[in-house]
């Protein structure tokens, strides 16, 4: 079920990502914002979800290899959250039809 999340997560991420390139006048500046918010979602996810997530299921909680998979693949929950919460606040969202 974790990879069904993935499968959601991408196509949303991909969007807004094309969705903000198109509308934004700075196309450099986007670009080095939008790697500087990558990289430290990435580091913090990774670090403050999956690993933590994955340690106690490996070696406190004994469980299955299956579900120490799924534990380290939780971060992926999150940045689906996140990506929903963006997309339906519509900050992103500008209208250029108004002058």
């Amino acid at each position: 079920w974790i990879q069904y999340l993935d499968w959601l997560s991408y196509p949303l991420f991909a969007f807004l990502l094309a969705e903000g390139f198109e509308q934004t006048s700075g196309k450099i500046r986007y670009f080095i914002r939008l790697l500087i918010f990558a990289a430290i979602a990435e580091i913090l996810c990774l670090y403050l979800i999956s690993l933590p997530f994955g340690s106690c299921a490996a070696f406190l909680w004994k469980l299955s290899p299956a579900l120490i998979y799924a534990c380290l693949q939780s971060e992926q929950i999150v940045k689906t959250a996140a990506g929903l919460c963006r997309i339906l606040s519509g900050k992103w969202l500008h209208d250029v039809t108004k002058k």
